[in-house]
């Protein structure tokens, strides 16, 4: 019988190596694509959370008479300074009663972190910028806030809270 060398013959290296080269960058396109869903799943748990929070502070006011911010209102017209506070220190009376606040019937949250591992904060003289999400799309300063640090965890501002940047993500307490 007569035989040719191209049946005969297996794949190349070259056509090895190419097939080796598609897989990568189909499996980097899929890797891309999980890790953007990732991130915005965490963005969508982040939002959920704020709006907890501030159900969580609600009925804390409702036992308390007051909020995690020590006052009767989460829309002060004079804001002391050094005013950022972590929903999860007990202090704040969301996750224990750290001030022994008459009528405290908590915990009201397990724990108040967001999906990046770092501390919710309130705010009261939050500057808004038109890209921060829950801003509305407008630059606002001075409002008051539920603020996750987003993304890339940044807690240079004050008191080790939340930097100001475009990655937070807020729930604006007051208009």
């Amino acid at each position: 019988m007569f035989s040719t060398y191209a049946a005969d013959r297996g794949f190349t290296l070259i056509e090895i190596l190419i097939v080796i080269g598609i897989i990568g960058i189909l499996s980097q396109v899929v890797i891309t694509s999980v890790n953007v869903a990732r991130d915005k799943a965490e963005v969508t748990t982040a939002v959920a959370e704020l709006d907890g929070l501030r159900k969580a502070m609600e009925i804390q006011y409702d036992d308390t008479k007051l909020y995690s911010n020590t006052a009767n209102t989460l829309c002060r017209t004079i804001v002391p300074p050094d005013n950022e506070i972590s929903l999860n220190d007990a202090n704040a009376g969301l996750v224990a009663n750290g001030l022994g606040w008459t009528g405290w019937n908590g915990p009201y949250v397990s724990d108040a972190v967001d999906p990046w591992g770092s501390p919710y904060y309130l705010d009261e003289d939050y500057d808004c910028t038109a890209a921060t999400r829950g801003c509305k799309d407008e630059t606002v300063s001075g409002i008051s806030v539920i603020v996750s640090c987003g993304l890339d965890r940044d807690m240079s501002g004050d008191n080790g809270s939340c930097a100001y940047n475009d990655d937070n993500i807020v729930y604006r307490l007051c208009s």
